[in-house]
């Protein structure tokens, strides 16, 4: 099979499901516990910085989502995370819905609504008050949940 061949083929790149039933068959998902990328480069044959080993990884990651079992890529391993763990992941995700709300307002109070044509001058005031309130909302929302720190006197 020559290489034209084989890219018609495998259009799309090639499929993870023969690797992630190996990752499967090799690692039971216990929370708290994780597994480091040489364990699973040894399963998938493929380098941790190759495309194929992120593909791999990705397909594999989501798989477990579905089960129930989040994960997430520390120091060398893919962790699975504890309840504790994921509340922290999604506060941090909170953070950053936060900044992304925050260049939003930016980017829609600095245009000038008079040089907007047609329909976008009549969905530019909403557009304006609905990234405005998403900001709010957030920020509001952080603070709500982020408990009070400690003032440290410096001596």
């Amino acid at each position: 099979m020559d290489k034209s061949e084989r890219a018609k083929l495998y259009f799309g790149g090639l499929p993870t499901e023969m690797d992630v039933r190996r990752l499967r068959d090799a690692f039971t998902p216990k929370v708290g516990t994780g597994v480091t990328y040489e364990e699973i480069e040894n399963v998938i044959g493929a380098r941790y910085k190759s495309g194929r080993f992120d593909s791999v990884t990705s397909a594999w990651r989501r798989g477990l989502m579905r089960e129930g079992f989040d994960t997430a890529r520390y120091d060398g391993a893919v962790r699975f995370l504890t309840a504790d763990e994921v509340h922290d992941e999604c506060q941090g995700g909170l953070v950053r819905q936060r900044r992304s709300a925050r260049r939003l307002c930016i980017r829609t109070e600095a245009i000038d609504p008079k040089a907007l044509g047609g329909r976008h001058a009549k969905e530019h005031e909403l557009l304006r008050l609905r990234a405005r309130r998403i900001f709010d909302d957030t920020a509001r929302t952080i603070k709500e949940i982020t408990p009070p720190q400690t003032l440290r006197i410096a001596n």
